[in-house]
């Protein structure tokens, strides 16, 4: 236990010990994290307790889980804004219901949206994938005063890792590499105004944003983690973007990237190098409980976990630690249905899922906290995400010896 324990420090002092080459460069990217409803629906704890296709995002050292699944397909989307509100709007005709929405939005918590479509494999040890994530976020008061980013990232995720049976703990190590070509656009409230009534009287939605500069390049992320498992106790650590994730920019403007790529595939040969912008190396740590109740022949199967991410942001930032707590329970019922539940940053947090045969259906309904402290810019949002999974085989085991 002692060996094990030792591992998993290991690696988290890997990740704290350069900081303080960072901490003070303003170029700062957001990673790579879908805003899945599995995790959000259950307080963004998925450091412990990482199991499949999202496995691949928060820790490689799931990828030696048992079991496992082919993500043929996932889909899932998200809009930042209070739920009770969106849905009230849903029912609505015309743009005027949206933009009053966005209005009340974007001076309180931000407004915005997102999906990401995907596929992936994770079992066996392996962890394999690839998605295209698009993510769109505003905030400003007065409104038309609000200011964003457009991001729109693809990449590839191909990693491994490796049990290690010490006596009664079993530790997992796994790794893996990333390579993101990724567009960066600013957005503001016309921008968004254009994709909001585009959906309702026509027109070109990217009207606004197609003369703005933009960001595009390329970049390589590499992430560690670890799982160690002591009968129903699991503790886990991921330094993400280990030792940091440097993209190599280039800048044009946004609507000449995209008819590159849509005319030619390849990328505007003129522009201007923009260098220095990376996303920071950041850690976080997890435990997690799941009882195992033979009784009821897996017809109930809790889960109680925790985890405290992005610790290097109290170094970076000064963030308050409520910021980077993250609680959360799921109960697997009878095989097919998910109940989650969880504190997201000090937020409530909940949501569900349903499998039937390979259709995996998952809801979430979250707060997120993006100020410095609890409550200084809370943004509510909800996340949905339609999957086409299929149970992994197992590799085959070499007969023992007599």
């Amino acid at each position: 236990m002692r060996r094990a324990a030792l591992i998993a420090l290991a690696l988290g002092l890997a990740g704290l010990a350069g900081v303080a080459a960072f901490a003070a460069n303003p170029l700062i990217e957001t990673p790579l994290l879908p805003s899945f409803a599995n995790v959000l629906g259950q307080g963004g704890s998925f450091t412990a307790n990482a199991s499949g296709y999202s496995s691949l995002f928060y820790n490689p050292a799931a990828f030696a889980n048992e079991g496992g699944s082919f993500t043929l397909y996932s889909s899932s989307a998200w809009i930042y804004a209070d739920p009770a509100r969106f849905l009230g709007s849903l029912g609505t005709s015309g743009a005027s219901a949206w933009l009053s929405l966005m209005d009340e939005q974007l001076a309180d918590g931000g407004f915005g949206f997102g999906f990401s479509d995907g596929v992936g494999y994770v079992a066996n040890g392996l962890g394999i994938g690839a998605v295209v994530n698009v993510d769109l976020y505003l905030y400003g008061d007065p409104a038309p005063a609000a200011v964003g980013d457009l991001v729109i990232t693809v990449a590839y995720i191909s990693g491994a890792a490796l049990p290690i049976q010490l006596g009664p703990v079993r530790v997992k190590l796994g790794a893996d590499i990333r390579p993101m070509f990724r567009i960066r656009a600013p957005a503001d409230y016309a921008v968004m105004t254009d994709l909001v009534t585009a959906q309702f009287a026509g027109g070109n939605p990217l009207a606004t944003l197609n003369t703005t500069s933009a960001l595009y390049g390329w970049a390589l992320g590499f992430d560690l983690g670890a799982i160690v498992e002591w009968g129903p106790l699991k503790a886990g650590v991921v330094v993400r973007d280990f030792p940091r994730t440097n993209f190599h920019y280039t800048t044009s403007a946004f609507g000449d990237i995209l008819a590159a790529l849509r005319d030619t595939g390849d990328l505007p040969s003129g522009g201007t190098a923009a260098d220095g912008y990376y996303i920071p190396m950041d850690v976080s740590l997890g435990i997690a409980y799941a009882p195992d109740i033979a009784s009821l022949g897996g017809n109930f199967q809790p889960v109680l976990h925790a985890s405290l991410n992005e610790l290097v942001a109290v170094i970076r930032d000064g963030r308050s630690f409520l910021t980077l707590l993250h609680v959360g329970a799921e109960i697997r019922l009878f095989r097919v249905m998910e109940l989650r539940a969880g504190l997201n940053q000090g937020h409530l947090s909940f949501g569900g899922g349903l499998q039937l045969f390979f259709v995996d259906l998952q809801a979430s309904v979250f707060t997120r906290e993006l100020g410095q402290s609890y409550g200084d810019r809370s943004s509510s949002g909800l996340s949905l995400e339609a999957a086409i999974r299929i149970p992994a085989a197992r590799q085959a085991r070499a007969p023992k010896r007599k």
